[in-house]
């Protein structure tokens, strides 16, 4: 019995850098993005970051401070398209922890070309299932990599902005910037 405790090998890194939306946090996995969350105005806490950290990885898994290539890539790709409102380059992204369901989403989602929008209803019948608006949304509502998966772009029928995990205020920035109205 080995009477030192083994340190876990962290399976994940991030890094929480300033954007013009404000502090964005992304998580890495060796596969890519697994996590972008927008942390508001104020530079979030080493607690604050933590606790994010835990509710969106669990406390099973260890995740370090550390930039790495794909966050590095990420972090020059939100700044090209929030700063000068070019489309997003293709970032690596770790669907991993997602249903098979939400995963078809957030794929499909990634197709919609930049500066254009579909409804939750054309997204559901995108992928086969004319009946599932509604857990399309519910998928929306789910995406762990705001921005990166567009799901800014998908608008409640009749062009209604719908709902946005990051506030409404920045899903109408966002298609605001992609028509080319920068905020």
């Amino acid at each position: 019995m080995n009477r030192f405790p083994v340190k876990a090998q962290p399976v994940c890194t991030y890094a929480c850098f300033p954007t013009r939306l404000g502090w964005v946090l992304a998580v890495s996995t060796h596969k890519g993005i697994c996590l972008l969350r927008l942390m508001g105005q104020k530079q979030p806490s080493p607690m604050e970051l933590k606790k994010t950290l835990l509710e969106a990885n669990g406390a099973h898994e260890t995740c370090d401070p550390k930039m790495t290539p794909h966050l590095e890539q990420t972090e020059s790709a939100l700044h090209e398209y929030l700063d000068y409102g070019k489309i997003l380059p293709a970032v690596p992204l770790d669907f991993s922890r997602g249903t098979p369901f939400q995963i078809s989403v957030w794929s499909t989602l990634c197709q919609i070309p930049h500066g254009e929008t579909r409804t939750y209803g054309q997204v559901a019948l995108a992928l086969g299932k004319p009946g599932a608006a509604r857990a399309v949304g519910q998928a929306c509502g789910r995406n762990p990599v705001a921005v990166l998966v567009p799901c800014h772009r998908v608008v409640a029928f009749g062009g209604k902005a719908g709902g946005y995990s990051g506030g409404l205020h920045i899903k109408r920035a966002l298609l605001q910037l992609e028509r080319g109205q920068h905020f």
